[in-house]
């Protein structure tokens, strides 16, 4: 009994793949599913490849009133446009050198799904913005972008599978982006409205991410070195997790709870007018920090509320209880730094390496058994 059996499902299987084929759209195009739009006068079925080439003021497009569109994969060619009205689900792999447009012709949302990976080439246009009402997202797999334009929309972009990575040079804004795999970001994400999701988001070494809302994410790993998590929008909650690199700009308070460390450089406000506010009787690590863009020397750190600190400072810290202890400080010769917080600026110094030689070690150097008084003093002689 089982030999027939697998001898149907062979025959079957090869069938399926005998009946694939590559779709591509004519100079004119038209719609997605009427026949003339395509070379050869047949339309897409689910199990072909697709190449829009369609150009000039002409398009292909999906907006056949009851229809959704799928295919095994997607390829736009440059000066090629997709606009999609319709459910619209993408199999395997899509290659976008063109324009891709997403919208709807009523009120009704529609539903963007891609499977396979996606990438987006450099004079690529991605545009969520088209007309009606904005779609949703799923992304199961990497997102490449390299996009010349990239505009996306506030309904929910959920990005799920498993070790998936979201990278290039263009930066990837988006409202909100649900995240229910593991995925790792190694570009730079911008996320406006809310992070989250019960799945993980891994800020990788060469990762940018900013948060403008909220980040109830479940779990969001930023240890790598050179990573920089930068919290930009007003008066947010700061996830309790290690960070590489850590910034707070916007305005507002920057609520720190128990859970939290820095592993590099906090810099508070380089930009705008954000304060940290410690949680209350928190002492918490930071590797470096900077205040308006200055290093600052290390030792504890909080406002005038909070006196176990030895450096005390209202412009940066909300008034709490808690504080941070900064382990270490580092200079570039060719910056100023401001070492007690007070407006003594210094014309060398912010958190980064000169020579790969720390104040510490240029103070044994020159025989100061002090090493903090000789290291601010040697700062200033520099």
């Amino acid at each position: 009994m089982q030999l027939p059996l697998l001898i149907l499902l062979g025959m079957f299987l090869a069938a399926a793949t005998a009946s694939a084929a590559t779709r591509t759209s004519t100079a004119t195009g038209g719609v997605w599913g009427t026949g003339t739009t395509w070379v050869g006068g047949v339309a897409p079925a689910a199990t072909d490849s697709v190449i829009i080439a369609t150009t000039g003021a002409n398009s292909v497009q999906g907006n056949l009133v009851g229809a959704s569109y799928t295919c095994a994969a997607l390829t736009i060619n440059t000066g090629a446009t997709l606009t999609m009205y319709r459910n619209f689900t993408v199999n395997g792999s899509t290659t976008i050198s063109g324009t891709i447009n997403f919208g709807s012709t009523s009120t009704t949302v529609r539903t963007m799904t891609f499977n396979g990976a996606v990438t987006l080439n450099s004079g690529a246009v991605w545009n969520e913005t088209i007309t009606g009402a904005a779609a949703v997202f799923t992304f199961a797999n990497s997102l490449v972008n390299n996009a010349t334009t990239f505009t996306a929309q506030s309904p929910v972009h959920t990005f799920s599978g498993t070790s998936m990575t979201l990278s290039g040079a263009t930066v990837t804004a988006i409202p909100i982006a649900m995240f229910t795999g593991s995925n790792n970001n190694t570009g730079s994400l911008t996320v406006s409205t809310a992070l989250a999701g019960a799945g993980s988001l891994a800020n990788r070494a060469t990762g940018v991410l900013n948060i403008g809302g909220t980040s109830a994410i479940t779990t969001l790993t930023a240890t790598a070195a050179g990573n920089t998590v930068n919290y930009t929008g007003t008066g947010q909650a700061v996830k309790a997790t290690s960070y590489g690199n850590l910034i707070f700009s916007g305005s507002g308070a920057k609520t720190i709870a128990t859970g939290t460390s820095v592993g590099g450089n906090l810099s508070i406000a380089p930009t705008g007018a954000a304060t940290a506010s410690v949680g209350a009787g928190l002492n918490l690590n930071v590797g470096s920090l900077a205040l308006g863009g200055l290093g600052r020397v290390n030792g504890t750190w909080g406002s005038t509320t909070a006196t176990s600190a030895t450096y005390q400072n209202n412009t940066y810290f909300a008034p709490t209880t808690g504080y941070l202890t900064i382990l270490d400080y580092i200079f570039d010769r060719a910056q100023r730094w401001d070492p007690e917080g007070v407006g003594n600026l210094h014309p060398h110094g912010r958190h980064q390496l000169h020579d790969g030689v720390r104040l510490g070690e240029r103070d044994s150097e020159q025989g100061d058994a002090d090493g903090d008084a000789g290291g601010e003093q040697l700062a200033s002689d520099l």
